[in-house]
């Protein structure tokens, strides 16, 4: 079984969350359309945190739903710099979700710099494994908002609970 994992992120003081939604490839076409039925006023993006509270749980509801998905997310305490925590929470999800038979890893857009640093972080981890490859910024992509909502969830006191039983957190 071959999967894709679209990654996104999130930072708050009191620290930095990097989340991944992994999907089965024969899913990914299916979950696509199921997350576009949810944009019908022709949107192209959603940002969880320009969303309504009654809009959000909606969208976690639908996205808890979706066949195939599995989410895991890596959380790390504000030390060091935001590049260092980045990269420590990168690359532990990477190794939590290779794991999984994941043949593409996707990030959202960042700019050329990170776009590097990530590389840098990713190459060991992945090998010749996988692929992976940074969005074009005002990605289209629906994908992204699920990694998108999960981050945000961690880092909100009040609704990392929506979370429960659902996506695996762990500490990097």
């Amino acid at each position: 079984m071959t999967r894709n994992a679209y990654v996104d992120e999130s930072q708050r003081r009191s620290g930095y969350a990097v989340a991944a939604v992994s999907i089965e490839h024969r899913s990914v076409a299916e979950v696509r359309h199921a997350l576009r039925e949810m944009a019908p006023d022709g949107r192209s993006r959603r940002h969880f945190v320009k969303e309504s509270d009654k809009t959000r749980r909606q969208m976690l509801k639908v996205f808890r739903d979706l066949p195939g998905c599995s989410t895991d997310v890596v959380v790390t305490t504000a030390r060091g710099s935001v590049v260092e925590q980045r990269a420590r929470c990168l690359g532990a999800l990477a190794v939590t979700i290779m794991a999984n038979g994941l043949d593409r890893l996707v990030l959202d857009h960042v700019e050329p710099t990170q776009q590097r640093r990530d590389r840098q972080t990713l190459a060991p981890v992945l090998g010749r494994t996988a692929t992976y490859a940074h969005e074009l910024e005002h990605s289209a992509e629906p994908m992204l908002w699920i990694p998108d909502a999960v981050a945000w969830c961690v880092g909100r006191r009040g609704w990392f609970r929506e979370l429960d039983g659902w996506v695996i957190v762990q500490s990097c």
